[in-house]
């Protein structure tokens, strides 16, 4: 190797591990074959839910997979759902019954193409009922979040109908509403790789459209904005890049990520009317960063997560911390196995953070909790648009009474939790339907020791959280 190579990687060593960085608290791995894990769900229950795919020891077959652990990274179930074809997980949202609707792919042998897959669940993940979604050409299931009482119910998902970059609708049940598809020019494919619902009723999409090559002269990524029939409000391309992630900003417009030219991560910034208000690219030809998955914290800053090249034939996971113009405050590398990717990221709603993925060869996936870091407070899910869901106390400090305040702007299921500073789950102050509004909450500790507590509201897609203190 040139001396340039080494020092180039010894600065990239530097910049890893001497940044003020968030503590690793426990790694999970799943040590089945060819196991990825795409998705991670925070179920308001201190319970995590992880959607991907593995083999099924008992069959054979690659199957979608569901693994729940507890916040000490101890697993309380597995599930493996699928027939004798080929199926994945790719995405997971609460149905809003306590229970839990998938997305991914099936396909019936290794050369057929695939198909959309679809399994609803109960609270435990036992298979409810599976559809399947098909027809000419590659489908593919990306992304799904659930749609708010007010607006129907059922779910909108993402991915790839017919080749095309696609979105479409469908009801509890599993019936289609309405699709809607994309293609930027005849020979054109497309994926949408996530979608978002917006404050307005509305949804984001992030992805990319290509040629049939799959070369990079002919690849584009597509940000588009639509309203609640699926119809096109807006759209945003780039070329020579692809996007994989993207929020709602809680100041408004969006935060989209992705990867530039096979090499560089950008975070792209962009108003509520798709015009672009920054852009700020990570990473270099030698590092080979992608961006995989986004949150934005309490106070507008950014934290990402996907792969990094740290070192010659060495690709680790990461988490970045930006500031709320995309500025990076650290860059802290995960390794795990040797050839590693994150697909995903959540906040664990007491200033910490999950990350899950897989690695090569040894073909495991694997989930990292981290503590927070010094700039953290407790922050919210990165699903929430802006003050989807917001919480407070008063007074805080309390003794031995606190009033709780939960506002959200959709209706839907809702858990209100109280944890110690541990993270262990104190007791369920709330699980019920709310509509869209200010709810109240009269919490009484009299019971409990004094010291510092974490407070919890979570929704269908989104969490927030807040300290308590009960000072005697």
């Amino acid at each position: 190797m040139s001396r340039t190579a080494t020092l180039v990687y010894l600065l990239i060593a530097l910049k890893a591990f001497s940044q003020p960085d968030p503590e690793v608290l426990w790694t999970y791995h799943y040590d089945g074959t060819q196991c990825r894990l795409y998705d991670l769900l925070d179920t308001g229950e201190g319970t995590i839910l992880a959607a991907g795919e593995a083999v099924d020891p008992e069959n054979g077959d690659l199957d979608a997979f569901l693994l729940a652990l507890d916040l000490n990274g101890d697993t309380l179930w597995t599930r493996f759902h699928g027939g004798s074809a080929d199926d994945r997980a790719r995405a997971v949202c609460a149905s809003g019954d306590g229970g839990f609707m998938i997305v991914g792919d099936t396909r019936p042998a290794e050369n057929d193409a695939w198909d959309i897959v679809l399994f609803r669940t109960d609270e435990d993940s036992h298979l409810l009922w599976t559809a399947v979604v098909g027809g000419p050409g590659e489908d593919l299931g990306r992304s799904i979040c659930p749609v708010g009482d007010d607006q129907g119910g059922g779910f909108a998902l993402a991915g790839t109908l017919g080749d095309d970059f696609a979105v479409f609708r469908i009801d509890a049940d599993g019936d289609t509403l309405w699709t809607r598809s994309w293609r930027r020019l005849p020979g054109f494919k497309g994926i949408a790789s996530s979608i978002r619902p917006c404050a307005d009723g509305g949804f984001i999409l992030a992805g990319q459209t290509y040629y049939d090559d799959f070369e990079w002269t002919s690849r584009y990524h597509l940000l588009m904005k639509i309203d609640q029939q699926g119809d096109s409000v807006w759209a945003h391309e780039r070329y020579d890049s692809r996007l994989f992630a993207v929020v709602e900003s809680q100041e408004g417009g969006f935060a989209a990520l992705g990867e530039y030219q096979d090499a560089y991560m950008p975070l792209h910034r962009f108003s509520g009317s798709g015009e672009e208000l920054w852009y700020q690219q990570y990473g270099s030809a030698s590092e080979n960063m992608m961006g995989r998955d986004i949150i934005e914290m309490d106070g507008g800053d950014f934290i990402l997560t996907g792969r990094w090249q740290t070192g010659p034939g060495q690709m680790d996971a990461f988490l970045m911390r930006t500031d709320s113009a995309g500025e990076e405050a650290w860059l802290q590398a995960v390794p795990f196995c040797g050839m590693d990717a994150a697909y995903t990221c959540l906040s664990d709603g007491m200033g910490g953070f999950l990350l899950a993925g897989g690695c090569s060869p040894a073909e495991e996936g694997y989930i990292v909790r981290t503590g927070p870091d010094a700039a953290s407070a407790v922050s919210r899910s990165g699903f929430a648009g802006p003050g989807i869901l917001t919480l407070s106390a008063a007074p805080n400090p309390f003794n031995p009474s606190t009033l709780i305040r939960l506002r959200t702007l959709r209706g839907g299921m809702f858990t209100v939790d109280l944890f110690d500073i541990r993270g262990a789950l104190v007791r369920r102050l709330l699980a019920d339907r709310l509509g869209a509004g200010v709810h109240e909450l009269l919490f009484a500790g009299s019971d409990l020791p004094s010291g510092v507590y974490v407070l919890r509201a979570s929704g269908e897609r989104e969490s927030t959280a807040i300290r308590l203190l009960l000072a005697r």
